[in-house]
């Protein structure tokens, strides 16, 4: 069989799969030269990147391909198909075909492909005619889709053992999505991730099954100096109460197997600058801060210490705090490192957006549906009846009744500027022909139900809706007062 796998460029297992076991059998590996990854297409000032282009004299085929069936939220659901639909209109024709589909119905996916093929004149002499289709040696979890492809790059040892034991069944559901959609996204050649979890949902845990699912050599945590010790340096440490390695509270991520040698670097290990490069490259994981990397343009910056080959994944905490110049020196150091950066509240505190791409977000009205939030209080409004003045205006000209007398326990009724008729409700007869029924507690001033907010203008809220009512609707408004008002307000072209 033709090994494109060995001939065209794969930044991932699922797309050294897709070369291995579908496009190799396919075709003549002559098709090579007309194969390019990671193609970047530009529409309308978004940029995506193609897992590959096929071009052919009229076909421009693009591949994508999927770890999961999975979209993390309708915020991706829709991205994908408004991606979609921008490629069509730039002209690619796409075909999809996911890590299942390529590891359990092989030869359909080689059959569709070469449909798509022979469509072109210049591609179908490629296109074999009876292609030899083998049963994937494929592990079976989706999740490997985003690691690297086997043999493209030096493997650690541990990190390689770790996938094979990690048991995702102690996260959450949103910490697993999460998982699936950075796995999505890695798989498909993605580099710098983002993922939006409200408070509580549980980041740490995830940026440390992160770790441990997508790093291949050494991991890079860079959080917040002041709560190094309090989040991740505590989740991969094994005998720190309620770590993530063993200490979550529906079981453990890595059951019976060794966690990853951590090195914390901060400030109470003393002097940074002390730890050697040996000390370095033997962990697995580094934990540390921005201030701690420094520029690498000193000798005891860890930017000088660690070499661009030496870390493979990055995670950044509370990345809102960072700027960005911190994320920029860090990323172009590590320029082939995947990263995942993590925030309750995705944009930096001078108001700009982070730059990566956003795969998964976890809104605070899903993490309190769910339980999750933490540290919130309730405050729930109650309004005094007795201390709030409710005040009701018609257009026009004053109510049938005593206006000189009359008011809400205040005093006259007044004509406003604009022509509208002020307070007096208490035993008015106002130009709708109904008297104001009295609220509950307050007896005799205007009540207006709660259920007339969305067409009567709260006194003083600005201007008047499209919606608020003629004289005779405000009749059907304030005949059955609720127990919670709002005042009324109506133009004289009510």
């Amino acid at each position: 069989m033709n090994r494109l796998d060995l001939q065209i460029p794969a930044t991932s297992y699922l797309e050294a799969a897709f070369l291995r076991w579908v496009l190799s059998p396919a075709v003549d590996a002559r098709l090579a030269s007309r194969v390019v990854s990671q193609h970047p297409v530009t529409v309308n000032d978004r940029t995506y990147r193609l897992d590959y282009l096929v071009t052919g004299l009229s076909l421009r085929l693009a591949v994508e391909l999927d770890g999961f069936a999975f979209h993390s939220d309708r915020a991706a659901f829709t991205y994908d198909r408004l991606r979609q639909n921008d490629l069509a209109a730039a002209g690619f024709t796409v075909v999809r075909f996911s890590y299942d589909a390529v590891r359990t119905d092989t030869e359909r996916c080689v059959r569709q492909l070469q449909a798509m093929l022979l469509r072109d004149s210049e591609l179908a002499p490629f296109v074999v005619a009876d292609p030899k289709v083998e049963v994937p040696d494929m592990a079976g979890d989706a999740m490997r889709a985003a690691d690297p492809p086997t043999g493209r790059l030096p493997d650690a040892g541990f990190f390689t053992a770790a996938r094979a034991r990690l048991d995702r069944g102690p996260l959450r559901t949103c910490q697993e999505e999460a998982l699936e959609a950075l796995a999505n996204y890695y798989a498909a050649g993605g580099r710098h991730a983002a993922t939006v979890m409200a408070v509580g949902a549980g980041k740490t845990a995830l940026g440390v099954a992160a770790t441990l699912s997508f790093s291949r050599r050494r991991a890079l945590v860079v959080t917040p100096g002041s709560v190094i010790r309090g989040t991740f340096a505590k989740a991969f440490d094994p005998g720190a109460p309620g770590n993530a390695i063993y200490g979550l509270p529906r079981g453990p991520l890595l059951p019976g197997s060794s966690p990853p040698t951590t090195l914390v670097l901060d400030r109470e290990d003393g002097r940074i600058s002390a730890v050697t490069r040996e000390q370095l490259l033997a962990a697995d994981v580094l934990v540390t801060n921005f201030h701690a990397l420094g520029t690498g343009a000193r000798p005891g910056d860890l930017l000088a210490k660690l070499k661009p080959q030496d870390i493979d994944f990055i995670v950044v905490d509370e990345a809102h705090i960072a700027a960005a110049d911190s994320y920029q020196r860090l990323f172009a150091h590590f320029d082939h490192a995947r990263t995942l950066l993590m925030s309750a509240c995705f944009q930096r505190r001078d108001g700009k957006p982070i730059d990566a791409d956003v795969v998964y977000r976890y809104r605070l009205v899903d993490s309190i549906a769910d339980r999750t939030a933490k540290n919130l209080r309730v405050h729930r409004f109650a309004p005094d009846s007795a201390a709030t003045v409710y005040e009701a205006v018609w257009p026009g000209r004053p109510a049938r009744g005593d206006h000189r007398s009359g008011g809400v326990a205040r005093g006259p009724g007044r004509r406003a500027p604009d022509g509208t008729y002020h307070g007096a409700v208490r035993g008015a007869d106002p130009p709708c022909g109904e008297g104001y029924e009295g609220m509950p507690g307050s007896p005799g001033e205007a009540a207006i139900p709660r259920q007339a907010a969305g067409a009567l203008l709260g006194v003083g809220r600005g201007a008047r809706p499209a919606d608020c009512p003629d004289r005779r609707g405000v009749r059907d408004f304030v005949r059955n007062a609720a127990s919670h008002h709002v005042g009324c307000r109506c133009r004289p072209d009510a």
